[in-house]
């Protein structure tokens, strides 16, 4: 038989009904996921072989992306420094045109017509 000692110790080497009313039931397990669950799963070693596949294709990507970017990127400078360029040009050339528009108000002051003016003063 049991003595008083003997309960005492299996009270408090094993669990009671009272104490496994605070554990999880089959039922409340049910929506966990269970080994075979895992199986198809990716191991750590699978996402990191992932992570360095996916980071040499970025970089490999980056590189097609700039080869293709930078011809277009050279152009739209060269086109820039052009247009520089040309807008001098044109400010140099209204420059010029107003000059000439000045000399020929001038000129058709005194050749109304076409015609020379003459002064009075014989």
């Amino acid at each position: 038989m049991f003595t008083k000692s003997d309960k005492n110790w299996l009270k408090k080497n094993f669990a009671t009904k009272d104490d496994l009313k605070n554990f999880a039931t089959k039922d409340d397990l049910k929506d966990y996921a269970t080994k075979k669950d895992l199986i198809g799963l990716a191991t750590s070693k699978d996402i990191e072989e992932l992570k360095t596949t996916f980071l040499i294709n970025l970089e490999k990507w980056k590189n097609e992306l700039f080869n293709k970017i930078d011809p277009v990127l050279n152009r739209v400078k060269t086109a820039e420094e052009e247009n520089v360029v040309l807008h001098s040009r044109e400010e140099g050339r209204q420059e010029e045109r107003n000059a000439l528009e000045g000399r020929i108000k001038n000129l058709e002051a005194i050749h109304p017509n076409n015609r020379h003016i003459q002064s009075t003063k014989d």
